[in-house]
């Protein structure tokens, strides 16, 4: 697979929840940026981490509006969505969308590093009403 193809199949195991394809995406020394610059990394570490964030948003997705291109760098602009879940419902009140953009380094069919740019006040303030 190109970068893209990888990057693009990254995006949609995220999409589909499907945890298993998400971390055979990724390389053994993975590295994750958030928004707010803290890293993880590693397959073991994500995947806690994913299984962790699909939980808290058992409805996230990534809807992916424009892709550039640079060698095995791939930056895609879009938006994100999702509701964070309380006892396992999902009150409309608490969903959220906002604009982001992701940074994924793609080589050999695995994402090596992942970055999300997003302002994620929206979606802290959401969590924090609802505890």
């Amino acid at each position: 697979m190109d970068p893209v193809e990888t990057v693009n199949s990254f995006v949609a195991a995220i999409n589909a929840h499907d945890l298993d394809a998400l971390v055979n995406l990724m390389s053994e020394d993975h590295l994750f940026v958030d928004a707010f610059g803290e890293s993880w990394q590693g397959r073991s570490t994500m995947r806690r981490a994913w299984k962790g964030y699909l939980e808290w948003f058992p409805d996230y997705t990534i809807v992916v509006e424009e892709t550039f291109v640079n060698d095995d760098n791939v930056v895609m602009l879009g938006k994100a969505s999702g509701t964070y879940a309380v006892e396992g419902q999902l009150p409309p009140e608490n969903h959220w969308e906002l604009p982001a953009a992701w940074k994924g380094v793609a080589s050999d069919g695995q994402v090596s590093y992942w970055q999300v740019y997003a302002d994620n006040q929206p979606v802290r303030d959401v969590m924090s009403s609802s505890s």
